[in-house]
Order: structure tokens, then sequence, then C-alpha cells
């Protein structure tokens, strides 16, 4: 395929550039989000994360403390199945029977209102049945559950002919309703319902969602229901058994619903210790055993019996606790809103960085607040909104991405010829750089050069040499860039390195001194077979110097300039004259002092400068010097601390000291025979300074 060259690289005539400038436009983000909230929406996936996010919510905030105290559960729990069922030598469903022996203690005990959670849809012995009709007619304050088209058996058209004046028509209470689509009983349908019944206040029309306050699964201590609130329904059934057996010793017939009232109340209370659990207080009964049938999924304790849903019905209406949602519509709006902002948000910053912390930061606004309103029993499903905006950031990401990626080969395009990839980068976050001119900043400059070149060009083939010198550039360029520097240019077999710039770095000084030290000791090593000595000569000086890109609006280059850069590459040369491979200059001598070992070298005066700078000797780290070579740095810092206060003869003693313990160095012979030809001669004004002829 033949292609044409562009501004930002290679595109095919048909190319690509009309689909990346529509992935630059807002509107293929913002379709993309409302698509993919559009498909979680279609597949109802929103509202599986909303209700977990309800039942999260209800977890977190469920209070037992909270119940209302005037309300009691009466459970057939399993405790109650072993004790009835060895008492009387029955199993479950227990006879009618001991269902009126229940009711007859209950009302015995002065209970406000009985509820019974149990469907008697169907008939069993007669006289059971009629026994139980008797009681649950008798006892004024019994309401029994029934289904939407059944009502109990016994309480059929014939038994309310018979008996109207019970009134038993209006004192039953819907116990089915359907789950969530889940599985789980959020919702509860007030009107008609047998939590209804139980209590006198207002209470919204329609299916309501419940407010949660506590589980009767024991294994959740924190959310375990009041042991005063939940009874045993055992006593209570014993209790009315003996309240049955004291009426027909009377001779009183307890299948008429008239001698019901008057035949207990000719009995003696019951015992108060159980009779005061129930007395004056709304009773829900229901059955909470593995046997039992009536087991509902909840948002709190998992399982539980649908007397405990009924019973956290009638305890929303008594405290007006019922949670308000947030109509749907409202919902998609609040989406919407907050899709649009982001990708317009988005389209006009760029940074991804910043977007995901926004992003991120409107999520959990969205999570706390979801959770703050459910705590004033209102619940803003947040499961779409959530959606869109993190669909807004994806989307947002793609399409910064691409323009990214058309900004970046645009820059790329122009600034491809420098060597750093971090100066690359730097004027990719900042345009604006782009500019001729630059700034005045502290830097450290790092000259690094290969002796022993020229000997060995004469003994090794030109594609063998450029190999070596290939592997020494590939190496010193690591140390530099392993240290946060960056490499400015390579000239020749010279590399210059920056420290500082473009990105700052605090301690540029102590990052040159590393970057030159393993230089200096990987050239030891790698070249140590060579067939000539190679090393590298370094030099390094920190100081203000100007940092930009020159040049011409034709061709510009990202570097530094001033007269540090200058003697850092003056210092590298120096190192062969003064017998050294490490010069570093004052300022960053004073910046790595305590963390390396140095030397003074000498007040050195390069060419075309008047002011000579005082020089160093880079050595090692510190705590890396053996006892000798720290034992001859302290000898000879001492001889060239007495030489420059012009102290010869102690200086000449202590040089002689330090060349005993490095014999061959050249600045100790150097300063050894100065001193011992200044002892006997008159100083000249520059006697202290050390002048390079050449560069």
């Amino acid at each position: 395929m033949v292609c044409e060259k562009s501004g930002i690289g290679y595109l095919s005539p048909h190319g690509r550039e009309p689909f990346v400038k529509l992935l630059e436009k807002p509107c293929l983000p913002l379709a993309l989000t409302l698509l993919l909230v559009g498909t979680l929406q279609l597949f109802h996936v929103t509202d599986t994360l909303d209700r977990a996010f309800f039942d999260s919510c209800s977890r977190a905030t469920a209070n037992p403390s909270l119940i209302p105290t005037n309300g009691v559960l009466v459970l057939v729990d399993e405790a109650s199945l072993a004790e009835v069922g060895a008492r009387y030598s029955v199993r479950w469903p227990w006879p009618r029977s001991l269902f009126g022996a229940l009711i007859a203690s209950l009302h015995q005990a002065g209970a406000k209102k009985i509820l019974m959670d149990f469907e008697f849809l169907e008939p069993s012995d007669a006289a059971q049945d009629d026994m139980l009709a008797a009681y649950a007619a008798g006892c004024p304050e019994t309401i029994l559950g029934q289904m939407q088209d059944k009502t109990p058996v016994f309480w059929q058209d014939d038994f309310q002919k018979q008996f109207p004046q019970f009134a038993v028509g209006a004192r039953m209470g819907l116990v089915d309703f359907p789950p969530d689509d889940d599985g789980v009983y959020r919702h509860y349908p007030m009107p008609g319902s047998l939590a209804a019944k139980g209590t006198e206040k207002d209470f919204p029309e329609g299916r309501l969602l419940l407010h949660w306050y506590a589980s009767l699964d024991t294994t959740n201590r924190s959310l375990q229901f009041p042991a005063s609130q939940a009874l045993s329904a055992a006593p209570f059934v014993i209790l009315g058994e003996q309240l049955q057996r004291q009426l027909e010793a009377k001779g009183v017939d307890d299948t008429n619903p008239t001698n019901i009232v008057p035949g207990l109340a000719g009995l003696p209370p019951l015992d108060e210790s159980v009779a005061a659990e129930v007395r004056g207080k709304i009773v829900f009964v229901g059955a909470n055993a593995a046997g039992a049938v009536d087991l509902k999924a909840t948002p709190v304790g998992g399982i539980e019996p649908g007397a405990l849903v009924h019973f956290t019905a009638w305890a929303d209406a008594e405290r007006g606790e019922f949670i308000r949602s947030f109509p749907r519509p409202g919902t998609l709006i609040a989406s919407l809103v907050l899709v649009f902002g982001i990708i317009l948000t988005g389209w006009r910053y760029s940074k991804i960085a910043w977007m995901v912390g926004i992003n991120a930061a409107l999520v959990l606004v969205l999570l706390a607040g979801s959770l703050l309103a459910f705590r004033s029993n209102y619940f803003f499903p947040p499961a779409m909104p959530v959606a869109g905006v993190c669909f807004a950031l994806l989307a947002g990401s793609i399409h910064n991405f691409w323009r990214e990626r058309r900004r970046k080969r645009e820059i790329q395009a122009i600034f491809g010829s420098y060597v750093s990839k971090q100066v690359v980068e730097k004027l990719l976050k900042n345009p604006d750089a782009i500019q001729l001119g630059g700034e005045k900043k502290e830097l450290t400059v790092f000259f690094s050069d290969l002796a022993g070149f020229t000997d060995l060009s004469e003994k090794l083939p030109p594609e063998e040499l450029v190999r070596v010198v290939n592997r020494y550039l590939a190496r010193v360029t690591d140390f530099i860039l392993d240290n946060g520097g960056y490499v400015d240019k390579y000239i020749g077999d010279a590399v210059m390195g920056v420290f500082g710039s473009p990105e700052p770095l605090p301690n540029h000084a102590l990052a040159a001194c590393r970057a030159a030290l393993a230089s200096r000791d990987w050239m030891a090593e790698a070249f140590k077979d060579a067939p000539v000595k190679l090393h590298a000569r370094i030099g390094l000086n920190t100081g203000e110097m100007i940092v930009g890109n020159v040049g011409s609006e034709r061709k510009k280059n990202f570097t530094v300039l001033g007269d540090a850069v200058n003697l850092a590459s003056r210092l590298e040369a120096a190192n062969k004259d003064v017998g050294t491979v490490i010069l570093i200059g004052e300022d960053t001598e004073r910046m790595a002092r305590g963390e390396f070992v140095t030397r003074p070298i000498a007040r050195l005066r390069v060419k075309g400068k008047q002011q000579p700078n005082q020089t160093h000797e880079l050595i090692c780290k510190a705590g890396d010097a053996g006892a000798q070579q720290m034992e001859f740095v302290a000898a000879y810092t001492a001889a060239y601390l007495n030489f420059m206060k012009r102290e010869f003869a102690a200086a000449r003693a202590q040089f002689h000291h330090a060349l005993a313990l490095r014999p061959g160095d050249r600045m100790t012979q150097l300063y050894l025979d100065k001193a011992g030809k200044f002892e006997y001669e008159a100083l000249t004004p520059d006697w202290d300074v050390l002048e390079l002829k050449s560069k």
C-alpha cells in the first residue's frame, strides 16, 4: 500500500485520519457511555447491583435497639417442637387444639393483639378445627393469616353467618406476597396485610421498602434480635393446654366461641413471669424451625421466619420508618447529568490522572451520599449513576488516548531528534515549554570521555572499535538515566549528561556522583583485559546554568548553557593532567560532603578563565573506603591544608606519609616537590594555583 507522509506519521490515503478525528470529538465517548449504561439497564444488571447495595445498607444501618418495645415475637422454634412433641407425643404440624391453647394463654396473659402467621387452609379433624375456630374467634384480639384467595378453612361463610357478632371477616390479614426478582423480601404490601392489622398508625399505600432492625440468625451477634422480644412458644402452649383442661373440668364447651372469653375469665391468672412478657403488647406468632415451611430470604440475616418480615413491617409503621425510593426517572436524569458533565470536562482537561481522581471522588460521593440518605430512610439507587461515572471515565480515557496520541505524534515529529526520552515526556506534559529560550536553574553537569581511545583505535578493526564504543556509551547512558539524569548529547566517544532537568531532582549532585562512580567501577571491571588500558575520565560540576530550547525555528535543541557547563567539560579533561579519574567542582563537593569520600586536588585555572576554581577528586561512597585508603585521604588532606596555609615543612612531612601509603600518586608527588621548593623560595602571586594551558 502506498502511503502519504503527514505531520503525525504515515497514514493511508483512505487512512485513519477521519476516524481519529471522530474519536477526538466528545460526542463519541458520550454515545459509547450511554450505550454501555443502556445495556446494563436493558439486562437489569443495575437492578442487581442496587439490590446488593440496599442489602449492604440494611445490614449497616440495622439497630436492634430501635425495635418498638410494645412488640413481641412468639416463635415455634426447635426447642418448642422438641418440648411440646415430647410432652404431648405429637409431631409438626401440631394438632389445631394446641394452636387454640396458644391463643388462649396469650389472651389470658393480656396480649393486646395476637397476629397468627399460620395458614389453616386445609381441613383436619373436625373437632380440632371447631376448637381452634372457637378460640380464634372468641378471643377478639386474635388475627389469623389468609391468602389472597383463601381464608382459614374453619372461618368460611357458614361460620361467619353463624357467629356474625365476632366479625371474623375483618380479623384476617394477608400473609402471602411475592419477593423481589432475586427471591429476597425487601418490599411489603401493607394494605390488608397481617402487619397492618397490628397497628393503628398510618402507613403509605403500595409495596413499601422495609427498614430492617435485627435478625433472628444467632450467628450474627451485632444484629441479634433482643431475646426479651423473641420468645419460645412452648411455655404458652403448655399453659394454654392447662387452661383448656380447666375449662373442660368446668364443663365449658370450648367449641363455641361465645363461651371462650367468659370461661377464661373465671380461671386463675397465668404465672406472672410468663404473662408479663406479652401483657399489653402486639404479639406476632410464627414458626422458626427447620421443619417449618414459612422461611423467607431477607437482606439482613439470610433465611428468616416469615413472622419476622411481618413484625418488621409493623415496626416500620409504628416508627414511621418505611424507606422511600428515589424515582427511577430521577435516577436516570441524575446519571445523564453526571455523564454529560464528565465527558465535557474530560474533553477540556485531558489529564487521565485528574479524571480518575475526580471520578473516584464522584463514585465515593455517590455511595456515601446514598448511604447517608438510607440512614434518613431514603434509598437512592446508586448503580446506574456509578456505572455512568465509570463508563464515562472509560470512554473519556479512550477519547483522551486518541487525542494524546495525535498530540504526541505532532510533538515527536518536531522533537524526535532529542536523545532523552524524559525531555520529550516533559514537552508532552507541558507544550508551553516548546518555545525558544530557557530558564536559569542550579543543575549538575556530567562529562565523560573514553581515555585510551586513540591507542585502542590503532589496535582494533573498525567494526570491533565501534562495538567497544557503543558498549561504553550504552552503559554510561544507563548509569545516568538510572540515577535520574538525562543524556544531553554524545560527542564522539564522550557523553554529556544533566541532573536536575527536565524533571526536578532535589539531590542532583549526589545522583551525578553515584552515576560517575558506577561508570568508573564498571569500566575498571569491563575492560580489565583490553589490549590497551581503558578508563573513563569524568568531570562533574554544579552551578547555575540556562536550560531550555536553543536554536532556530527550523532546528532546536534542549540543552544547558553557562560557565558551570564549561567548567565541567574542563574538569573532565583536567583528569589527564592531575592523574585522577573523577574531578568535581567546589559546589558539587559541598553538596556531596558526608555522603562521599573526596580529597582536594587544586585551585585550578582552566584555559580562558582568570578566576581559579577549587577542585576535588571523587573517590568513593562514604563507608566503602578501606582503612589504608582513609588513612591516605586523611594524610593527604591534612598536608594539602598545611600547604595552603604556607606551613610547608609540616606539609612536606605529611605528603611523605601520604606518598608511602600510595606510591606514585601524581598530586602527592607534585605538592611534595613544591613544598620543598617553597621552603626556600619567594612565593609568586599565583603560587597556590594550578593552571591548565590546554582544554
